[in-house]
């Protein structure tokens, strides 16, 4: 969900394309850091990580729509 924040408070000063690669390298980091940790933490993050794209998926369109 930080991503899409990310993508939406720079709507004014990147373009479209920079946006998107900007939320989708802040998704990888995350994933990147989750799979760093040992045992049943990156379990936890990991779902936290689905959690949060799937509210993303969700939330994305709305606070776009809010934005404009």
């Amino acid at each position: 969900m930080g991503g899409i924040v990310l993508g939406i408070l720079t709507r004014h000063r990147l373009s479209a394309g920079r946006r998107l690669a900007l939320t989708l390298w802040a998704k990888g980091v995350g994933v990147l850091l989750m799979m760093s940790l040992p045992g049943i933490g990156s379990l936890i993050v990991g779902a936290l990580l689905t959690c949060g794209y799937a509210l993303g998926q969700l939330a994305g369109p709305m606070l776009s729509a809010l934005s404009t």
